[in-house]
Parts: C-alpha cells; structure tokens; sequence
C-alpha cells in the first residue's frame, strides 16, 4: 500500500489581500441562502434573523424579516438585534467556528488555494496530522481483510457497512509505525500518540493500538486528532486504550461524534450525551443524529463549554444503576456552573443492563425517543440529592442546597426559581 502524505496547515494570520479575494469572490447571498429562506427585496434580500429569537417578535412582517443582505457590498445587517457582518463572520457564527478555522471552511468548500506566503501557526503541528491520516488510512484499509474483526462489528455491534465507513472504523494490526518510519522520524511517531516504546527494545517504537478496532477520534473540523482502540479478542483484559495526550488531543476537550453531529444539534438546539463510542455510532445508524460521546465515563467542564456552543439543551443519557446515579450528580454539579438562562440540562437512566446502543438496537428509534420524553431536569437531579435525608437532617440539607446555589453563577433567573423552589421545600429562607 502506498502512503499519500497530506497536509492541513493552521495558519498564525491570513493577510488582507487574501481576505479580500475570499469576499470578492464568495458570495454570502449564496452561502446563506443555502441555510435559511430569503425574500427579494429591491437590491436587497431579507429574512427572519438567526442570530436572535425570532418566537419572541411581533407579528409584523418588518420584524420578522428584520435580517438584510446587501449584494453590492455582500454584507449582512439585523435592524432589530443590530448583528452585522460578512461571509466570515457567517461562517463563524452558523459553523460554531473560531476565525481561522471559518477561513480554512471557506478556502475547502469554494476550492480557493490558501496564500503560500502565509506562515504556518505551527509546523510539527502539521507532521502529526500528516502522521494520523497516514495511519487512519492504513487501519481502514487492513479492516478488509481481517475478517474476525469485521464479524465482530457485524454480528456482536450490529453496525453496517455503512456505518463503518462513515466513521471510518480500521483496525491495528502490528508493523505500522514501521511502515511510517520510512516518512516520519521516532519522536514523531511517539508524539503523535499512536506508537510506544517497546518492552523488549528500548529503542524501537511499536504500535499502541495492535490487535484492536480502531476508532478515528475527530475535531469539529473533521481532523483526526487521535484514536481510540477497543479489543475484539477475549484474551485481551483492558477493553479500551486511547492515544495519550498530545499537542492536537487533549481529552477533556474532545467530544466523539461532534463533527458528524454538528449541523442536526444546531438544527434541533439538542444535544444528546452518551458515554460509549460504539453507543455514538449505532445512534447515529438508527437516526439519533444528535449523538456525541464523552470520551469516558465522566464530564469536564471544557466539554460542557463546547456543548453549550451547539446547543441549548443537553440530555445526558446515563446507566440505571449507582454508578450511573453517581454520574449524573457529579454531571449535574459541573453543567450547574456553566449553564445559563437559556440552557438546560436534563438526564435519562437506561433501564436495568441496557446501554444507548443495545437499547436502540432491540427497541428501535420510536422507543428511543420514548424514552428521552421520561427526561429529568436539572433542577430535579438536584433536588432529590439535597433532600434524601432531609427528615434526618433538615440543617445537613439546607447547607447542601445552600453550596448547590452558590455555584450558579450565569443563570440569575433560574437561581432565583430554584432558590424559591427549595424555600418552600425547607420552609425556610436560604440566605
């Protein structure tokens, strides 16, 4: 098999002539038209505004369609909530995308070169992507002929091919990182995470991930940044190995899936959290497009962040039993932090012994949806946590409520609510 050495460079800054031929030859009628409906309206075209609730507006066709874009100056202007911009301020809103990473979506989708010129924002940066790629490619492409591997998606996982494809499911047999030593030299083969150091030779790199189903884990973008391995061979004790971190995967900002789940989360204002990345995927198989995994089976809050970029409301969907209880509270004491008035987080328990991707497989995606319905806010999770042993100790649970609430920090009208809530429950004022 030959290697194809590819490069996706991050760029340190873009200079003014190439942002100006990016506007000049990219037209934002074009690019948003393809998300929303407009309305001619003389030189201009109009629309309801994205950018703030629209529920919430006057009846009035002037406030409903108070969005305008201009195609002589191809800029955009909101005349009620005042938001204005071009293509790369689109861009970066609609995509949930910071500025360079909005310039690299639009130099791909509109096929327009990025400037030799520009420097890079960091090369080794780039080796290791080239190296990831190279090594997705490979495992995909030994996947085919490892056939106890494939039954084991097929018949023990119930995936299609399909769905392999689009997750781009491989597998790692031994003698890769060998392979890539004829392009990259050993420390950038460790670096990039997917080779160690063996046992037996000090001096020689093995592959991290041998005899496993490899996992290609991605940023927003679609970049690989790393990989998980999950053992299909009963002989192997540990279930589940990741890269370790590095400069391009750091775990507690990753969430798996979020690149194919993007667009239907924003479309929906829902995200739904699973723990499992075998759970994402036979989600998303049978329509539950707005899955994404949380690397493990606990949340940070840079992951909560991230997600309240996408969405309004999160539902966590957790196992039935203690640990899945424990879950949950310690979820619900970190999204309380981050939320704010316009977010919400809710919880699911799985019934006894099922998880996300065997429960949707034996009960469909009507039962799936089902039983999402049955979700338990926040506010509720909470509750029940503060007032298990309020009989007991009535002073215990009002200190517990009391640290609850000073931890809501950007959602004042829901404090206020939950802070009268459990005055009545404690009869009490919470000072």
């Amino acid at each position: 098999m030959t290697i194809k050495i590819t490069s996706l460079p991050k760029y340190q800054y873009f200079n003014k002539t190439f942002l100006d031929e990016l506007n000049t030859k990219i037209s934002l009628l074009d690019l948003v038209s393809n998300n929303m409906t407009l309305l001619k309206d003389g030189q201009n075209y109009k629309g309801a505004c994205p950018f703030h609730e629209n529920e919430h507006e006057s009846e009035k066709s002037d406030a409903k369609n108070s969005f305008s874009i201009s195609s002589d100056y191809n800029r955009y202007y909101c005349y009620e909530c005042h938001a204005k911009g071009g293509i790369i301020n689109w861009v970066m809103h609609h995509e949930k995308l910071g500025f360079q990473e909005a310039i690299l979506f639009l130099s791909e989708k509109y096929q327009i070169p990025l400037p030799k010129e520009t420097q890079y924002f960091n090369l080794e940066r780039n080796v290791l992507i080239d190296i990831l790629e190279n090594a997705m490619n490979i495992y995909r492409y030994r996947l085919q002929r490892e056939t106890e591997a494939l039954s084991y998606l097929y018949n023990e996982r119930h995936l299609t091919s399909d769905s392999i494809e689009q997750f781009q499911l491989g597998i790692v047999t031994s003698g890769i990182t060998q392979l890539l030593r004829n392009h990259f030299s050993e420390s950038q083969l460790l670096e990039s995470g997917i080779a160690i150091r063996s046992r037996v030779n000090a001096l020689e790199n093995i592959d991290l991930l041998r005899y496993r189903i490899c996992i290609p884990i991605q940023d927003e973008l679609g970049m690989v940044i790393g990989f998980a391995g999950r053992t299909y061979r009963k002989e192997n004790s540990v279930k589940y190995l990741n890269t370790g971190e590095t400069p391009l995967f750091q775990k507690r900002k990753i969430l798996y899936g979020l690149f194919n789940a993007k667009k239907h989360i924003m479309d929906d204002h829902t995200a739904v959290i699973v723990e499992g990345f075998f759970d994402v995927i036979a989600l998303h198989q049978r329509g539950e497009n707005r899955a994404v995994g949380m690397m493990g089976t606990s949340i940070y809050k840079e992951q909560i962040q991230k997600l309240f970029k996408y969405a309004d409301n999160l539902i966590f969907v957790f196992d039935g039993d203690e640990k899945g209880k424990e879950a949950i509270l310690n979820t619900a004491f970190m999204a309380i932090s981050e939320m704010n008035d316009n977010q919400m987080v809710y919880f699911v328990y799985l019934p006894q012994g099922e998880d996300p991707a065997t429960y949707i497989h034996e009960h469909g995606l009507s039962a799936w949806k089902d039983l999402l319905k049955n979700k338990h806010s926040i506010s509720q999770i909470l509750t029940q946590f503060i007032t298990a042993e309020m009989k007991q100790d009535k002073i215990g649970a009002i200190e517990k409520a009391k640290t609850i609430l000073s931890q809501i920090n950007n959602a004042e009208y829901f404090k206020e609510s939950f802070t009268c809530h459990l005055e009545k429950l404690f009869d009490t004022q919470l000072d």
